[in-house]
């Protein structure tokens, strides 16, 4: 049995990606459940997780949950997991469609 995605990761995040990885919008965004993210020395980005049963708890071993290769990514960003906003941000014109 799956468990829910937000056993993978402590934050909610929103990724802008390439329209290729969508279908056929403009504008591409992927909302997942990391710890964090880096940049490898490639450009890819790499969101960080790990398996955890309850939220909150501490993971001892990250590992990637989820790649996307260097030039596929755009932009991202801690969301909102109300509207999918930048949660750091007052002003972002054009951010969420609607």
């Amino acid at each position: 049995m799956l468990s829910d995605e937000h056993h993978y990761g402590q934050f909610y995040w929103c990724i802008g990606v390439d329209k290729s990885l969508g279908t056929g919008k403009t504008r591409t965004e992927i909302y997942l459940y990391a710890d964090g993210f880096t940049v490898g020395g490639s450009g890819e980005l790499i969101m960080m997780g790990g398996y955890r049963a309850d939220h909150g708890e501490k993971v001892e071993n990250q590992l990637p949950v989820l790649v996307i290769p260097a030039g596929l990514w755009k932009y991202a960003y801690a969301a909102s997991c109300l509207d999918g906003a930048a949660v750091a941000v007052t002003k972002w014109d054009g951010q969420v469609l609607e």
